[in-house]
């Protein structure tokens, strides 16, 4: 995660004002810390109860609902 971090937190820093950035800084750390915390045990979870394929299907759709997510998010226009 600490070589890719600066990546993550370019996008929100890039559309906000320097009074909002801590806010959207906040946000996004929340974000990335519940998923870091819940993706593992939720694994975990499944691999128990079910087996490897269904792990892989659940990451695959967890990465696609990521990617709708990202494919609809509407930037806000900038005055100039």
């Amino acid at each position: 995660m600490g070589l890719g971090y600066p990546h993550f937190t370019i996008y929100p820093m890039s559309i906000t004002t320097r009074e909002i950035y801590p806010i959207a800084f906040g946000v996004l750390n929340t974000g990335a810390s519940l998923a870091a915390g819940l993706f593992p045990f939720l694994t975990g979870l499944i691999l128990d109860a079910y087996s490897w394929n269904m792990v892989f299907l659940f990451l695959a759709a967890s990465a696609l609902v990521c990617l709708v997510f990202l494919v609809t998010i509407q930037e806000p226009l900038m005055a100039e």
